[in-house]
C-alpha cells in the first residue's frame, strides 16, 4: 500500500516490508492510502517470492494471482536488472477456467507471456543462466546484506516513531478527556510529529489551557537572566 515514507523505501514505500495499518482497525500514520498499491507498483499483492534456497523466483500458492506478469516485470526492472542478475526460466499457470492455462517464458530478463501453451518439464526462474552456483552465492550474500541493513534501519527508526507514537496517543487521549476537538489539519499534524519534545510540550499545554488553538500556539514569552550588580 501507499506509505509515506524515506526515500530509502522507494517511491512511496515501495520497498517497506514492516509495519502495519493493513486494516482498517489498525493504525499507521505512514499510511497514504490503504487501497491504492505506490505508483510504481502493478498491484497492492505481489505473490512472486523466492524459494527456500534464495535461488528462484516462485509462485506463493496464496490466492488468486493478478497482473503476474506485470509484477514480474516490476522485479526484473527495479531489483534484479540495476544489481546486474539476469532472470532466465519458466514457470506455467493454469486457471479455474480448463482453458485458461498458458506459460510464462524468461530469457536474459526478457519476458514472453504465451497464452494456450502447455508447459513441459517445469524449471524454476533462476537468476543466472550461466552459472547458478555462482549465482547462488551472490544472490545469497548480496540479500544478506540488504537485510541486515534493513534491519538495523528499521531498528533505528521503528525506536524513535514507536515512542513519538505512544506520546500522540497519549496526547490524543488527553484531549477526548478534556474535550478539546482537534481540526483534521491540527491531528494530521500529531501524526506527523516525529520530535518527542515537541510532543511532550503539547502534551503539558493540553493538560492547562481551555481552548484547542492554545495547544498548537507558539510561545511568545522571553527569558531574561538577572542583572549582575555593578560593584
Amino acid at each position: 500500500m501507499a506509505r509515506r515514507l524515506a526515500s530509502i523505501y522507494g517511491v512511496e514505500g515501495e520497498f517497506y516490508v514492516a509495519g502495519g495499518g493493513e486494516s482498517f482497525d489498525e493504525y499507521d500514520p505512514s499510511v497514504i492510502d490503504r487501497n491504492r498499491p505506490p505508483r510504481t507498483q502493478p498491484g497492492l499483492w505481489c505473490k512472486w517470492t523466492p524459494n527456500e534456497e534464495g535461488t528462484a523466483l516462485v509462485w506463493n500458492q496464496v490466492e488468486k494471482f493478478y497482473d503476474y506478469d506485470a509484477w514480474l516485470q516490476y522485479i526484473v526492472d527495479t531489483i534484479l536488472a540495476p544489481r546486474g542478475y539476469l532472470l532466465t526460466g519458466r514457470v506455467g499457470w493454469q486457471g479455474q477456467d480448463r482453458r485458461d492455462f498458458g506459460q510464462i517464458t524468461v530469457k536474459a530478463n526478457v519476458i514472453t507471456v504465451q497464452e494456450g501453451v502447455r508447459m513441459r518439464p517445469r524449471r524454476p526462474l533462476t537468476k543466472n543462466p550461466k552459472s547458478l552456483k555462482a549465482a547462488d552465492k551472490e544472490w545469497l550474500a548480496m540479500t544478506s546484506r540488504l537485510v541486515e541493513i534493513y534491519k538495523r534501519k528499521l531498528r533505528r527508526e521503528g525506536a524513535a516513531e514507536g515512542r513519538a507514537e505512544g506520546k500522540a496517543e497519549d496526547l490524543f487521549a488527553i484531549l477526548a478527556a478534556r474535550r478539546l476537538t482537534p481540526t483534521a489539519t491540527q491531528r494530521r499534524r500529531i501524526e506527523s510529529c516525529s520530535d518527542t519534545a515537541q510532543l511532550d510540550r503539547w502534551i503539558r499545554r493540553a493538560l492547562r489551557v481551555e481552548k484547542i488553538t492554545e495547544v498548537f500556539a507558539a510561545s511568545s514569552g522571553r527569558s531574561s537572566r538577572p542583572r549582575r550588580r555593578s560593584a
